[in-house]
């Protein structure tokens, strides 16, 4: 493993530090040309330097080219990289797609107008907000069962029920 390697099986100070700093210099760079509005000067380019610092697309090439960095170190077949990597995406698209859910559903009850109805009945029994946000988490995690989902959710209901905590006593992020 790359942990017990010695010096010189690691990968090159440029392997080590391209996949941390290609997006950081992609982003940059289109921040760059955004901010100083080097468009014009750049014709085509500044459509170039967008697409790759686009956030999305910079996280991907610097995913690729860690993945092209540990094939190179470690003598790993596409096959047997194939394998590690569809485990890894499996675990990573399960976990966003709950956390997905749980956004929509938050967003959906939300919209529903849930959320002022609990500002309200919390004001008339005079519920502390920290007190309200707990016993509603743990109502959806008894409900649904997920415990992401019903954090995620009921982040979205107390945002709505909170607005943007200036009447909170206390900073909103503890609610």
């Amino acid at each position: 493993s790359l942990m017990n390697a010695q010096e010189a099986e690691l990968p090159s100070l440029f392997g080590s530090l391209l996949p941390v700093a290609l997006p950081v210099v992609l982003i940059g760079s289109a921040s760059i040309v955004e901010a100083f509005e080097l468009a014009t000067y750049l014709g085509v380019f500044s459509g170039v330097f967008m697409v790759l610092g686009n956030k999305l697309m910079a996280m991907t090439l610097a995913t690729a080219a860690a993945v092209i960095v540990l094939m190179r170190q470690t003598s790993m077949s596409k096959e047997v990289m194939s394998s590690k990597l569809n485990h890894a995406l499996e675990t990573a698209g399960v976990i966003i797609l709950i956390t997905a859910a749980g956004g929509a559903f938050g967003a959906m009850i939300k919209l529903a107008g849930i959320g002022d109805a609990i500002a309200g009945l919390s004001t008339a029994l005079g519920l502390s907000h920290i007190l309200l946000g707990w016993m509603m988490a743990a109502l959806m995690k008894t409900a649904q069962g997920s415990g992401t989902v019903s954090m995620i959710t009921t982040t979205g209901m107390m945002a709505s029920v909170i607005g943007d905590g200036s009447n909170l006593a206390y900073h909103p992020v503890y609610v």
